[in-house]
């Protein structure tokens, strides 16, 4: 039997963190649900120091990620190598599309997300798990990237004109 488990925006559902599986700790913030962990963190540095990575992404994109309305697909494409490890998920606002794209997997990923219906004049933000943001040239509504191994990168794509 396959059990999925799916998030409501406006019900939270906790995950419990695996430390044998970052991919398992992405696929919460993917979802915006908070993460119980019970495991000794100083037993696994290496999970601790992806949770420390995961909560600094959420500092600098948590205003994007609560003031939208959560979507599995809409507002853009995404395009991936693997589609079993890449995915993505929407929070729209009126003039702002968020995109959160992980890498639950292993290995290192290609992505390509487009926002089909961006206005011309919409800037397009990557905020990256590594702590680096970029911004593109006003009317780029295409990005091409790399995910690491359990990489996440959070996209903003602001009609507004008041991008963060």
């Amino acid at each position: 039997a396959t059990f999925t488990r799916y998030s409501l925006p406006w019900i939270t559902f906790p995950a419990r963190a695996a430390p044998d599986d970052p991919g398992h700790a992405n696929a919460a913030f993917l979802l915006n649900a908070p993460l119980d962990i019970f495991a000794d963190l100083e037993a696994h540095p290496e999970f601790a120091s992806h949770l420390r990575r995961l909560h600094g992404l959420k500092q600098r994109t948590y205003p994007f990620l609560y003031g939208g309305a959560f979507s599995d697909g809409e507002g853009f494409e995404l395009e991936a190598s693997d589609v079993t490890k890449v995915l993505a998920k929407s929070y729209l606002e009126p003039c702002r599309s968020t995109v959160v794209v992980v890498n639950r997997g292993g290995q290192a990923e290609q992505a390509e997300l487009r926002f089909p219906s961006a206005p011309e004049a919409a800037t397009l933000t990557h905020y990256r798990l590594d702590g680096g943001a970029s911004r593109a040239e006003p009317g780029v509504a295409r990005v091409q990237f790399r995910l690491q191994a359990f990489d996440v990168s959070v996209l903003v794509l602001d009609g507004c004109g008041d991008s963060a």
